[in-house]
């Protein structure tokens, strides 16, 4: 079976609404209604956003197993992951279903990991198209990667079938982060100087333009 799916918006609030707050152990496997997003191997970084290529992955196991595929990709420290964007041809293999294939990204600690579930509505096995957008921050699921600058990416499965070799697979497509750079410390300390700078100039300007007019006034005044 093959279709293709375009996310709306309402759609993403349940997919994405319950994908906050997951553990990176091992855990006993999730049921199909429960989280929902996709990423991969070649990542271009480049400003604002991350580019992942996720073609050719396998969706094996439970969240935690050593047979999943892993990806730690560098996006500098504390830098804030902010919006998500993907384009997907995702393959469950019977009995396994397409709304078991799901990614969990977050920081390499695997503190508050956010899942992603493409197919979330679709309880049945073959392949399908997914695309979609979303912007992490209205979600109230944005967050920041530790300083170690690492954003960890784990492709596992919500209910582990047993499948051989594999459950699913990410056939092809890519999912785009945008990521907002976290000023270093030191560029605080410039932008607070900065700042002092101008509300001292807007000070004397003020000041000189009070004193200016105040002498203007005396001089017509004994004039």
């Amino acid at each position: 079976m093959t279709c293709t799916h375009k996310a709306d918006f309402k759609w993403l609030m349940a997919a994405l609404g319950l994908a906050w707050g997951l553990s990176a152990p091992a855990q006993a496997a999730t049921p199909a209604s429960a989280q929902t997003p996709p990423l991969t191997s070649f990542a271009a970084f480049a400003g604002s956003g991350l580019v992942l290529d996720v073609s050719d992955i396998d969706s094996k196991d439970a969240l935690g197993s050593p047979f999943n595929t892993v990806l730690n990709v560098q996006v500098g420290a504390n830098a804030l992951i902010n919006s998500l964007s993907w384009d997907l041809q995702l393959q469950a293999f019977d009995p396994s279903w397409l709304s078991h294939i799901k990614l969990s990204l977050g920081p390499s600690s695997g503190a508050g990991l956010v899942a992603f579930t493409p197919g979330i509505n679709d309880e049945h096995s073959g392949s399908a198209h997914y695309s979609g957008s979303a912007n992490l921050v209205d979600y109230g699921l944005a967050f920041q990667v530790g300083e170690d600058g690492l954003l960890r990416l784990e492709f596992f499965e919500g209910v582990d079938n047993g499948v051989e070799p594999t459950d699913g697979k990410w056939l092809s497509g890519t999912l785009s982060l945008g990521v907002s750079p976290v000023p270093e410390p030191s560029s605080y300390g410039l932008m607070a100087l900065g700042l002092m700078a101008l509300l001292s100039a807007r000070g004397i300007a003020r000041r000189q333009a009070k004193g200016g007019g105040g002498g203007n006034a005396g001089r017509e005044k004994t004039a």
